[in-house]
């Protein structure tokens, strides 16, 4: 088994403020109807039936009416986007549940898989919610919570590395009393490899709790929750078999401790000790499923029993400690069985192989589950001047082998002589009926075919948008970019004729392209001096070696973030201008007063041209005015969208004239095309704020033959 990395425990209560959970809902009792769920939308999610085509067509509404609308359905679809997951998990809830009534009505997984055919895969496939299905009943049958209010009640916590008093006290103190069904986030913790008996002495004296399992995001190794009983299953082999034989015949296991015992590879009188312990030896395992998001490295995908986590971990002697038992490994042809399991499991490679015992360990159990007549599910391809190539393809697991890659391990011969199931065991479909399933399934249809009405709406919305407001779209614009790219035209001049909008998306393809090409040459030296903050070491280098354009970018991109590294920025050799400046655009006026105190200069242009009144433009007044005050003047001549144009595109946006429009204004000795374009679509869609500019000055009058803007400024790649 691969080893997970271990993070550090302050990330989890750095993190603790960002998890967020749901309150858990307890199921009410399941009635056999097919009104199974709550309504798949709110109330008031419903009225997104609304057509945007009917809107646009609508001879009676404005303009303004039309594009207002278009923004409303806009909002509901992203809400509605955003508990997406949440109805399509009521969709599967549905047929989840009604899985759940018929097992415990006894129904079996091959007669429950018969209905297969029936449901059309959404998200999940009906293995998926069968699985999540037989995960929920085990998991009624055991005490589980998700409220980490319950370490405070813990004791011995102690055997986890890095855990301590003030740590637990953190993270309930930050995170309790909030509960959910999967946690948001997973972290793997080690347990300390230097145990003391007072250590086991606290664990131990867990009574009430000692079987209460912690499922969160507080992990260790194998196994997606932990509890007390865990705990000392993983820390076993720490204490010898005498003293964990005496601790271990006072206490109750259940079947996930034992899993998690298999899974670390415990010997097997430890193992057996366990079971001696476990009542209920043959139950479902809850906590080592991978397929619905635990993060187990499994490659096998379901274990039915104990039996099927020995032969994923090829444990020979605890395979047959369960026989002795009576339970065996699953043998379901044409679902999936245990030496379909094995396959899966076989190491990738030589160095997965752990030398000659490893190799003994595969053979011994490929060759016992053989004799106790386990087959795979395959095919054999037949091959032109070779040997016949098997795929073993269990339907039921993921993932799959061919014979291929396990040439070399020197498993060849006892795979040679595994058996294949023929098609006989396959499963014969379910014709529809009036069963519970059937008509779960058909009541999730019904759901789907509503969600799917209800956000067609949705599908179209971006582009209704740009429609309403006659704008083109950023692919479009990029059309015609790279068209009179290939041209031999003065690409700057034709499309600055046709909207200085374009220039930026432009301007954006040839950054892209530069920086897709200086890629694989970026010197690492630098920027490591920057991310480290060794401010001093990086004076040197930049006035040492002359800045790459993509040393320069990241150097400005860390300056705003950190003034001290503005000496860095003062001190290079030879500079060239950044490839751009929105790295500005975050920042607010302190900030900017800052970088200033450190010597900064701001009579800044990027590699186009553009200067800082670009970014202010779209900020705010106070903004423009403190570069006013700096002594530096808009640019109105610069080739591009101008600080006038990007302010009235801002106006635009924010339905309202901007004090940084009214004072750019001041500054427009030419009225360009582009203005009046952009002052037209004021015009159109709020002349309020059309009136209010004219009244300032005349000039920005447009006549009704002026054609708005199509193009506005995008930002494609960065």
């Amino acid at each position: 088994m691969s080893k997970k990395g271990i993070l550090a425990l302050s990330v989890v209560i750095g993190l603790g403020g960002i998890f967020f959970y749901s309150k858990h809902q307890t199921q009410a009792p399941f009635v056999k109807s097919i009104e199974l769920t709550a309504p798949v939308l709110s109330a008031s999610s419903i009225d997104i039936v609304m057509d945007p085509q009917r809107l646009l067509d609508d001879p009676n509404l404005s303009t303004v009416e039309v594009l207002a609308s278009l923004n409303k359905i806009k909002a509901q679809c992203r809400k509605m986007n955003g508990d997406f997951s949440a109805q399509i998990k009521q969709i599967h809830q549905i047929i989840i549940e009604a899985l759940e009534q018929s097992l415990k009505d006894g129904k079996t997984v091959r007669e429950l898989l018969a209905y297969e055919g029936q449901y059309t895969t959404h998200y999940n496939g009906f293995d998926d919610l069968l699985l999540k299905a037989q995960v929920n009943l085990a998991r009624e049958k055991l005490t589980i919570t998700s409220d980490v209010s319950v370490l405070a009640n813990w004791q011995g916590l102690e055997v986890i590395k890095g855990f301590n008093q003030d740590v637990i006290t953190s993270i309930v103190t930050s995170m309790g009393g909030m509960t959910s069904e999967r946690p948001a986030m997973t972290m793997k913790f080690e347990v300390k490899p230097d145990i003391t008996t007072d250590d086991v002495a606290l664990l131990l004296s867990n009574q009430d709790n000692f079987n209460t399992y912690l499922d969160t995001f507080i992990q260790i190794e194998n196994t997606a929750a932990i509890s007390p009983s865990m705990l000392f299953v993983a820390i076993a082999t720490q204490l010898p078999i005498e003293d964990f034989t005496l601790e271990a015949n006072a206490k109750t296991f259940t079947v996930n401790d034992v899993a998690l015992a298999i899974r670390n590879q415990l010997p097997s009188e430890y193992i057996a000790v366990l079971l001696n312990n476990t009542t209920a030896y043959d139950e479902f395992p809850a906590f080592i499923q991978d397929r619905d998001g635990a993060g187990i490295d499994d490659r096998g995908g379901t274990y039915y029993n104990l039996a099927d986590v020995a032969v994923s971990e090829f444990d020979l002697a605890t395979l047959k400690l369960l026989a002795d038992k009576g339970v065996k490994p699953t043998n379901e042809p044409g679902i999936f069985t245990a030496m379909d399991i094995a396959l899966l499991n076989l190491p990738e490679n030589q160095e997965e192989l752990n030398g000659d015992n490893g190799l003994n360990q595969y053979i011994d159990t490929l060759t016992y589950l053989k004799k106790q007549g386990y087959k795979a599910h395959g095919v054999a391809m037949e091959r032109a001047n070779a040997e016949n190539e098997v795929h073993f393809l269990p339907p039921y697991l993921v993932g799959f082998r061919f014979t291929t890659p396990i040439t070399g391990l020197g498993l060849e011969e006892v795979i040679s002589g595994i058996e294949l199931i023929d098609g006989s065991a396959s499963i014969v479909p379910a014709a529809i009926d009036d069963s519970l399933i059937s008509q779960a399934i058909i009541a999730a249809d019904e759901r789907k075919q509503q969600l799917a009405a209800q956000r067609q709406p949705c599908g179209r919305i971006e582009q209704d948008l740009h429609d309403a407001q006659q704008f083109a779209t950023p692919q479009s614009m990029v059309e015609i970019v790279k068209s009179l790219m290939k041209q031999e035209v003065d690409v700057g001049a034709e499309l600055n004729r046709i909207d200085p909008a374009l220039i930026t998306v432009w301007h954006q393809e040839l950054l892209y392209q530069n920086q897709r090409n200086e890629a694989a040459s970026i010197e690492n030296e630098f920027m490591d001096l920057i991310k480290q903050s060794r401010v001093d070491e990086a004076v040197i280098y930049a006035s040492t070696y002359q800045l790459t354009q993509s040393e320069t970018d990241f150097l400005l991109r860390h300056v705003v973030k950190d003034e001290s590294l503005a000496v860095v920025w003062l001190s290079r050799m030879l500079p060239i201008k950044p490839s751009g400046l929105s790295m500005f655009s975050g920042l607010p006026l302190n900030k900017w007063q800052s970088l200033q105190d450190e010597k900064f200069d701001f009579a800044l242009e990027d590699t186009w041209g553009n200067d800082l009144f670009t970014v202010a433009a779209q900020k705010s007044v106070e903004h423009v005015d403190w570069l006013l005050k700096y002594g530096l003047k808009p640019n109105m001549a610069m080739v591009g969208l101008d600080p006038f144009d990007l302010a009235l595109e801002d106006s635009y946006k924010q339905q309202k004239l901007t004090q940084a429009t009214i004072r750019l204004s001041q500054f427009v000795d030419k009225i360009e095309p582009s203005h009046l374009a952009r002052i037209a679509r004021l015009k159109v869609f709020f002349p309020e704020e059309y009136q209010a500019l004219i009244s300032i000055n005349k000039q920005f009058m447009v006549t009704d033959g002026v054609e708005m803007n199509q193009y506005r400024q995008v930002k494609m790649y960065f």
